[in-house]
């Protein structure tokens, strides 16, 4: 498979180094098999998962890829939609099950940054400083009700 291939060489191009490799998972079901594939044929600890909460909200089954690879949790892209795009809106602006995702998350030891990947094209928040301070509000919401916060 030539993803694994790929990785496999990065991986050795790394070698000793303190660095960690994610792939993030994408708005397809296809694409998501085959990063599937590749993290469960690569147990190397450096090389994970960068979860996108609104990627995986347009896939049949969302929360499933980070279900099963909680472990290999590297990245996250935090960020909400209506169900047909990836609009990048604040969480709690779209459909996307953020007490699926809390209560996931919730089971994950992960230290990592919890980056909120959002934007104010199609958000209801138009101002830079209402969208700012909104984006902080929902961000704690959820560390709080995963309890990472």
């Amino acid at each position: 498979m030539i993803l694994a291939d790929q990785v496999l060489a990065l991986l050795d191009f790394l070698g000793p180094r303190d660095l960690k490799l994610a792939i993030e998972n994408l708005s397809t079901d296809p694409a998501n098999r085959v990063l599937a594939y590749s993290l469960e044929r690569i147990p190397n600890r450096k090389y994970g998962l960068c979860y996108d909460t609104s990627h995986d909200n347009l896939v049949a089954r969302p929360t499933v890829i980070l279900q099963e690879f909680a472990g290999r949790l590297v990245a996250t892209h935090i960020s909400d939609n209506r169900g047909k795009r990836d609009d990048h809106i604040l969480p709690f602006e779209g459909c996307f099950r953020w007490d699926k995702f809390s209560r996931i998350f919730s089971t994950i030891k992960y230290e990592g940054l919890f980056l909120l990947e959002v934007e104010m094209n199609r958000s209801a928040f138009t101002k830079p400083q209402q969208f700012l301070s909104e984006a902080f509000a929902r961000g704690e919401r959820l560390l709080r009700e995963s309890g990472k916060l």
